[in-house]
């Protein structure tokens, strides 16, 4: 059973609040500990912005905040990151999400921030 069926199966009172439960439960399983995950990729900082394939699919304000070098904008934007890839629909990120789990996975000092559920269950 993946992931997303059982945050599926949770009742809500609207659309809004079942997206919500899904990318959750994402962020949750997707990462070890997601604040030590989303610290770690602050500290890898001036690899990431590079990738021009992620920092497209990243939302204008958020990618501001990433790309400034000052420590407060930092981290800012890495938490409106995470907080984007937990908020958001499936329908919207899952694109970014794929690329950031890849990112992750090439990363050696990243890697192990993810946790050891197939790529499948996640997305």
């Amino acid at each position: 059973m993946s992931v997303f069926i059982a945050c599926i199966n949770y009742p809500c009172s609207s659309p809004e609040s079942w997206c919500l439960s899904v990318c959750l439960a994402w962020v949750e399983v997707t990462f070890v500990n997601p604040d030590a995950a989303r610290h770690n990729l602050a500290v890898d900082r001036p690899r990431f912005v590079l990738r021009d394939d992620i920092m497209d699919l990243i939302p204008t304000e958020t990618k501001m905040h990433i790309i400034y070098p000052t420590a407060d904008g930092n981290i800012d934007g890495f938490r409106e990151l995470f907080v984007y890839l937990a908020t958001s629909p499936p329908t919207v990120v899952d694109g970014l999400r794929r690329l950031i789990i890849t990112y992750f996975e090439s990363s050696p000092t990243l890697r192990g921030n993810l946790s050891k559920l197939p790529l499948d269950a996640i997305i």
